[in-house]
């Protein structure tokens, strides 16, 4: 009887003293949320979510400008909110993306946003989310500068609906 006391005091305090042992910290990364444009789908309808969009491969269409965009440095943003942008748009596929107004923010998460400015206005300017993730991706592609992007291009197939990449708090 004594031994079975012993034992079980034994592994009771062996148990806390395991317990109490220091244990290597987990840290989760948290993603900014993903914000779509007015009149875009909600990531649970397209089965995405903001961390899906931030850490996603991006499928790349193939698709290039069709002249060029323009860098720019005064309102930067960071290249990894820009792709996950770059990825919800995409994500849209054929949908119709654009405006009859002058600009319409897309896509907003962290600090960036993407928007699309209409050349034209008092029309309606429009082209598949697909292609104007095209635009947004010449900026990520060819603007980035330690990590920071800005800069416009227009999307694929219609020069006249300007894709901007900038930091979401710059007000022009």
């Amino acid at each position: 009887m004594f031994n079975q006391t012993f034992l079980a005091v034994g592994l009771l305090a062996l148990t806390n003293t395991i317990t109490a042992l220091p244990t290597e910290a987990t840290s989760e990364i948290v993603y900014p949320e993903v914000y779509p444009g007015p009149g875009l789908p909600s990531l649970a309808s397209l089965g995405l979510t903001s961390k899906d969009l931030h850490t996603m491969k991006p499928k790349l269409n193939g698709r290039a400008v069709q002249f060029d965009g323009r860098c720019q440095t005064f309102s930067t943003a960071n290249v990894n909110d820009a792709m996950a942008c770059y990825n919800f748009l995409n994500s849209i596929g054929s949908s119709s993306c654009g405006t009859n107004t002058a600009n319409i923010i897309m896509c907003s998460t962290g600090t960036v946003q993407v928007s699309g400015a209409n050349l034209l206005p008092g029309t309606s300017q429009t082209a598949s989310c697909a292609n104007c993730a095209v635009g947004a991706l010449w900026s990520i592609q060819n603007c980035n500068n330690g990590g920071q992007v800005g800069g416009q291009a227009p999307a694929f197939g219609n020069g006249n609906l300007i894709m901007g990449v900038q930091n979401f708090n710059w007000a022009g």
